[in-house]
């Protein structure tokens, strides 16, 4: 059934309103339609393919990793790269180029002062490095795993462009 204009929004009911109206007060989108003519009354069918199972001989490491970073572009400064395998952590603050967004910031804690090249993390002193040195330790984190597999949370939408675009700008394999 095809509802057009307030007549939807009179057969919802109140309570169903005020989550429409909680909908319509967000300013990013991240996945799918939020805001809209009708979005209340719009299906969408959000099923992907589940990739077939993978086979591992035995001898590969899983490592687990995520970046942080100034913003929500693909060319955003890395603030932050951290990876496990389970044994061991590594876990560098890169300082970066371009100020942090207000929104990164409130996400990761972390903020960068200029003006004395220091990196807080929740208002206390980090110490951070210059990118090309973060970047070359955790290549040299990764080379010691016998055959690793990164893991992690949207890392080939967000995490992977990002960190071989700053591969490339830094000439890095």
């Amino acid at each position: 059934m095809e509802l057009k204009g307030s007549e939807g929004v009179n057969r919802l009911g109140k309570h169903s309103q005020l989550l429409i109206s909680k909908e319509k007060t967000h300013d990013k989108v991240k996945e799918g339609d939020t805001y809209g003519g009708e979005i209340e009354v719009q299906e969408h069918n959000d099923t992907e393919t589940i990739p077939s199972k993978m086979k591992f001989e035995g001898e590969e490491s899983v490592v687990v990793f995520d970046l942080e970073t100034t913003g929500l572009s693909r060319k955003s400064d890395i603030t932050q790269l951290a990876a496990n395998d389970g044994t061991t952590v590594f876990n560098e603050y890169a300082s970066p180029r371009e100020v942090i967004s207000p929104k990164s910031s409130e996400i990761t804690g972390l903020t960068f002062d200029f003006s004395c090249d220091q990196m807080y993390h929740h208002g206390k002193p980090v110490k951070s490095r210059d990118i090309q040195i973060v970047l070359l330790e955790f290549i040299d984190f990764i080379s010691k795993k016998k055959k690793p597999i990164l893991f992690g949370h949207n890392i080939a939408s967000f995490d992977i462009p990002i960190l071989m675009n700053k591969l490339r700008q830094h000439s890095l394999p």
